[in-house]
Parts: structure tokens; C-alpha cells; sequence
């Protein structure tokens, strides 16, 4: 019989995506594995002489082993339901990516060239391109009871392996109290209040025991950042941090002024010894002077700005500096000194992590500053604490 025929309406499939609870963590374990298999093939091969795993006409490349890593990491969590065979899943990815990308050269020339230079940037850029997927899927979505009840259910792995912490509890139990109090459907909703009530109980037995090595460690850094990197300090190193980057990025400038003093000594640096250099590596070599030359001038007008408490703006000026640096500047870095350039990037990286874990407590500081303002007033009558001023 049909569904009209019993006066219900019929059920369609819903099968639109819904982003996966900690996706953003697998992907950032794959962005760790790409770039570490990268930086770790070329320093060994640089340090062994490039050696070649040959007998005869045989040679195994590392992008077969990268494509064999590729392959473990789709069907590992096929077949394994632990929550750990996605977290290796997303480790093999990214050393069977970082494999199999490092030989790009090979198969973008006819002389298969491994050296190829923009062989560089191009590994650099796909990266980049990761990074922005990791971003883009590090961003909370718009809650659901659709998409909170697939965090619950993925999430409930942890509670039957009795890995259920404080803070995936609190979020667990979030979701399910979200989609017990919204859902529009009654089965689903008491779907919810039977998975809340399971995780309550097993929380109660779970929440008592010892904290394990990790965990312990967390609470140490806690306590260590609490209690040493304040605010204050934090926005002097990072005044110190930026202006000393500030200033390395100026020591590119120099080179312009072989370019129109010296053509032929600047054709030798830029073709680095080839007999018939380009116009396109003029071209390039200026656009890195040229970008240098503004990454420089935001790094240093934020460390000014930083020295200054003009906490908000210096923050700005350095946060787009480096990010100029990373997506744009740095491509060119690659093009003229290959992976060279990896410790400037990895410089880059770690710089911009911590400017934005440092923006992140400074706001929160300023939000709660205001919360306590409204709360008692200000101290003195009509004038309100300048926010700006947190952690100065």
C-alpha cells in the first residue's frame, strides 16, 4: 500500500553532506604529513646524493610508495571502525600525498626533470590549497539537528573505548540536548534523549578517573601560559618577532639595484649560471623585491603599532603581512631558491599561529573587560576602560 492510502506523507532520503565531527583534525594530520614527507625526502636525498633503488632496468620511484600509502589510507577506514583508523588514515594520506607530489617535476617535463624549478612552487601551492580546505573546514557550521545527531552518533566511539574527556563531553552533550530540544521529529528527538541519557551514565563512571600522560601535559601548558606568557609580554615578543622578520624581508631589496645597474651580473644571479637566461625570471625576481618590499613595510608598521598598544591595528598590519608572505611572497622564494626557502615558510607559519592564538586571548580579555564594565561601571564616572589597553 502507499503511503497516502495510511495518511502519511512519504519519506524522501535525505542525502545532502554533513561535514564529519573533527574533521578539521584529520585534515590538519594530513597537512603534518604532507609537509613533513616533503621537507624529509629532499633533505635526505640532498644528504645521501640522491640515491637510486635500481637493479637493471628496474628503478622504484617514491611516488609508488606514495601511491601505495595512498591506497592503505582510503581503505583503512573501510574496513576498521575505530576511531584511531581514521586518524591513520589521515596520516598515510598525507605522507602518500607528500610522496607522490615531491616528483612533480618528472612528469610536468619531457627530460623528466626532478629539479625543475617551479616544481617547487607548484608542491608549495598545492599545500597552500590544503591549508585553505583546512580553514575553510575549521569553521563552526550552522547547527542541525540532522548534523548534530551524526556528531553524536560518530562521536559515541569514544564513549564505548571509555575516551571521553571533559571537553568532548561538554560538546557531545550540547549536541544532543540541541537536537533533543529541536527536532521536529519525535522518533529522532527521543533518539536524542535515549543517546543523552547513555552518555550521562557513562560520563559519571568515566569523569573519576586519573588523567592519562597527555592530558596531564595539556593541563601543564595551561598553567605555564596562564601564569608566564601574559598578554604583555606576548605583544613584546611579538613586536620583536615581526620587526626582526620585517627586516629580512627588506635584505631581499638590495637586489634591485643590480637590475638596472648591471644587467648582465643580474641575468647571471637570476638565471643562477644557465647560458641563456629569461625575461620571465627578470620579471619574477622584481615582483619578489617589489613584495618583499611590502611584506616588510606591514611586518614593521605592525610592530610598531604593537610597541605602541595599538593592539587592534598591529595585530591587522601583521596578520595580512604574513599572510601576503605565505600565499604570494613565498611562491617566488621557491621559484629562486627551491627548498631552501622551507625554514622561511615554516617561520611564516609559526608566526601567524601564534599572532592568531594571541588575537584570540587578547579578545577575550577585551570581552571580558567590557563584561565587568557594564556589570559595576566604570571607575571613573563617563569613562569607560580603554579596551585597546589589555594586556599592555
Amino acid at each position: 500500500m502507499s503511503a497516502e492510502r495510511h495518511g502519511t506523507a512519504a519519506i524522501i532520503p535525505d542525502r545532502s553532506p554533513v561535514r564529519r565531527v573533527e574533521a578539521e583534525r584529520y585534515l590538519r594530520d594530513t597537512l603534518v604529513g604532507f609537509a613533513a614527507t616533503v621537507i624529509t625526502v629532499r633533505w635526505f636525498l640532498s644528504v645521501t646524493g640522491y640515491p637510486r633503488l635500481a637493479g637493471g632496468e628496474l628503478h622504484i620511484a617514491h611516488v609508488l610508495w606514495g601511491g601505495l600509502l595512498l591506497f592503505a589510507a582510503a581503505v583503512t577506514p573501510l574496513v576498521i571502525a575505530n576511531r584511531w583508523a581514521s586518524d591513520a588514515g589521515a596520516i598515510l594520506a598525507g605522507i602518500g600525498v607528500g610522496l607522490f607530489i615531491d616528483e612533480v617535476g618528472k612528469y610536468i617535463t619531457q627530460a623528466n626533470d626532478y629539479f625543475f624549478a617551479p616544481a617547487a612552487p607548484i608542491i608549495y601551492s598545492i599545500f597552500l590549497l590544503l591549508l585553505l580546505l583546512y580553514v575553510r573546514v575549521r569553521r563552526e557550521t550552522a547547527q542541525s539537528v540532522r548534523h548534530d545527531l551524526y556528531a553524536a552518533i560518530d562521536a559515541l566511539g569514544r564513549v564505548v573505548d571509555h575516551e571521553l574527556d571533559a571537553r568532548r563531553y561538554r560538546e557531545l552533550r550540547g549536541r544532543l540536548t540541541h537536537a533533543r530540544d529541536q527536532a521536529d521529529d519525535r522518533k529522532r528527538s527521543r533518539l536524542a534523549a535515549a543517546l543523552l541519557e547513555f552518555v550521562d551514565a557513562e560520563y559519571a563512571n568515566l569523569r573519576d578517573r586519573p588523567p592519562n600522560r597527555l592530558e596531564r601535559w595539556s593541563e601543564r601548558l595551561r598553567t605555564f601560559e596562564a601564569r608566564w606568557l601574559t598578554l604583555g609580554r606576548i605583544r613584546l615578543f611579538f613586536a620583536a618577532v615581526l620587526m626582526a622578520m620585517a627586516i629580512g624581508a627588506f635584505l631581499v631589496i638590495p637586489w634591485a639595484a643590480l637590475v638596472p645597474l648591471d644587467w648582465e651580473r643580474a641575468n647571471h644571479l637570476i638565471a643562477r649560471g644557465a647560458e641563456t637566461p629569461g625575461g620571465t625570471r627578470l620579471f619574477l625576481l622584481l615582483a619578489r623585491v617589489v613584495l618583499g618590499g611590502v611584506v616588510g613595510t606591514l611586518l614593521m608598521l605592525g610592530a610598531a603599532l604593537l610597541v605602541l598598544g595599538r593592539i587592534r591595528a598591529g595585530l591587522a598590519c601583521g596578520y595580512f603581512g604574513l599572510l601576503l608572505s605565505l600565499t604570494t611572497l613565498n611562491l617566488l622564494v621557491f621559484y629562486f631558491d627551491q627548498f631552501g626557502a622551507v625554514g622561511t615558510a615554516l617561520l611564516d607559519f609559526a608566526a601567524l599561529i601564534g599572532l592568531v592564538r594571541y588575537r584570540h586571548r587578547h579578545s577575550a580579555a577585551a570581552g571580558s573587560l567590557r563584561r565587568r564594565a557594564q556589570q559595576h561601571g566604570p571607575e571613573r564616572p563617563g569613562r569607560m576602560p580603554r579596551v585597546g589597553a589589555v594586556g599592555a
